[in-house]
């Protein structure tokens, strides 16, 4: 992830298949934090486990709470930011190819959603 807000990504297992790569990671962003846009290059999936968040691509911005499952296609221009007053814990699983990054930054947002 892009932003350099105080984010912190811990990885717990990485697991190499005849496919891909396989992450499993916790973001915590603290209130009022963001990712910064950004795409992955890999599918993921990620629970909300605390706080709210709010996940803008070009066609939508859409908001997350606890228990809320959410995923996200590869190739995708995001931004992710803590909209709540506590810290946000994201607990995500990533599938990527090997030698793929699992993320880069975005050249900027969508001017639809400034």
């Amino acid at each position: 992830m892009a932003g350099d807000q105080g984010i912190r990504v811990d990885e717990f297992t990485r697991t190499r298949g005849a496919c891909c790569v396989v992450h499993s990671l916790v973001a915590t962003i603290p209130p009022g934090g963001s990712t910064g846009w950004h795409r992955h290059h890999a599918w993921q999936t990620g629970i909300v486990a605390r706080g709210r968040l709010r996940h803008r691509t070009a066609d939508a911005e859409r908001f997350h709470g606890p228990g809320d499952v959410l995923v996200e296609r590869p190739g995708v221009d995001h931004e992710a930011s803590n909209v709540s007053d506590e810290e946000l814990v994201l607990v995500f699983v990533a599938a990527r190819p090997e030698g793929v990054p699992l993320s880069t930054a975005a050249a900027r947002g969508p001017a639809k959603l400034t």
